[in-house]
């Protein structure tokens, strides 16, 4: 028994571990707009991953990875990669490309230049290379963060696992996907720091 303002307490604890579970009740629109002191504070903190659990994770055969081009995806996509050793589970990447003005326009193509096709096969070619992927890396056309959760249920993911930008941007410190989705998902959520190496 600790005492002490509990985030605090928790983070200093965290510390002494590789990863942290919180478990979420409810998922309705105010339960869900409410979660979030302990695990935003965790979250925000970057120092050690976060793993949300709306809802009890039984057994892990597939692994989803939100994909970018940032050191933040490549941390978690490498800690999805030693779960997936781990677990005996299939790891795979997801990335969406969105018009400008959406949720994930990329920085490193030109999509007013190219049409869709073209834009999904260069971006699934970029972060081949990028990642060294041993898994699939699928791109999707998707406006909304949550179209990332919606695309990770079709391919019945058990975890999604998301980089975090903790410290390392101003304005969306988390990165605004994992802002969105830990708050939205119903999905278990890893949330890895950056400087994270499992």
């Amino acid at each position: 028994m600790l005492r002490g303002f509990p985030a605090q307490v928790v983070a200093g604890e965290a510390l002494k571990s590789r990863l942290v579970l919180l478990g979420q009740r409810g998922t309705d629109a105010l339960e869900a707009l409410a979660r979030g002191g302990l695990a935003r504070y965790l979250l925000h903190r970057g120092e050690v991953p976060v793993l949300l659990l709306p809802r009890a994770l039984k057994g892990v055969r597939r692994i989803a990875v939100g994909l970018d081009d940032s050191p933040a995806s490549l941390s978690a996509f490498r800690m999805a990669e030693a779960w997936g050793r781990a677990l005996g589970a299939e790891v795979f990447g997801l990335h969406l490309v969105s018009g400008q003005g959406g949720c994930c326009f990329p920085t490193y193509l030109d999509p007013e230049t190219l049409g869709l096709a073209e834009a999904l096969d260069r971006a699934k070619a970029h972060l081949e290379n990028l990642l060294k992927a041993t898994g699939v890396v699928e791109v999707s056309k998707g406006e909304e963060e949550l179209d990332l959760l919606r695309l990770a249920e079709a391919r019945e993911a058990d975890l999604l696992v998301l980089g975090s930008k903790a410290k390392s941007t101003w304005r969306h410190r988390l990165g605004r996907m994992v802002e969105v989705l830990a708050h939205r998902s119903s999905l278990p959520l890893l949330v890895v720091p950056e400087a994270t190496v499992w």
